[in-house]
Order: C-alpha cells, then sequence, then structure tokens
C-alpha cells in the first residue's frame, strides 16, 4: 500500500504538490453539492423500474441546484445550503 502512495504523490508532485489546507477548505466547499448527484443516483439506481413519478423530481431538483449555484455563487462559496427537497 505504501508504494501506491508515493506513486500518488510523485503524480501529483507533477501537477503542483500535494493538497494543502487551502485546497482542502475550497474542495469542501463542493461537497454538499456533489452530496446532491450521489443521493440522486443512489435513489434511481437502486430502483428496479424508474418512472418519470421518480426521476423527474431528482432532474429538476439537480437542474434547480444548479441555477441557484449559478444565481448565488457566492452564498454557496460561504456555507449556504446545498439541499434540495424532491
Amino acid at each position: 500500500m505504501h508504494s501506491k502512495d508515493i506513486t500518488c504523490i510523485k503524480e501529483l508532485e507533477k501537477l503542483g504538490g500535494v493538497p494543502n489546507e487551502e485546497d482542502w477548505k475550497k474542495i469542501s466547499t463542493f461537497l454538499p453539492f456533489l452530496k446532491i448527484f450521489y443521493n440522486a443516483t443512489l435513489k434511481l439506481s437502486g430502483s428496479r423500474y424508474v418512472t418519470g413519478d421518480s426521476y423527474v423530481p431528482e432532474i429538476y431538483g439537480i437542474g434547480w441546484t444548479i441555477s441557484s449555484f449559478l444565481t448565488h455563487e457566492d452564498d454557496y462559496k460561504h456555507g449556504g445550503k446545498y439541499e434540495v427537497e424532491t
């Protein structure tokens, strides 16, 4: 396992190094946003027969979140809400 870590670190160093504390803070602001896609994927892939009743609200919710993110980008960067009710 350690040799895989060294290989990964060497590859990251080609691109500017491993993530630092500031990088992780920036990355963490996207996690709640990505969670919406994750939850929609789980919900839709867990169904044997995906119908319009199940996927339309999920797709609409994702679209609404993206639109809201683009409209209120600063709110999201500073801990705004990412949750969508479907």
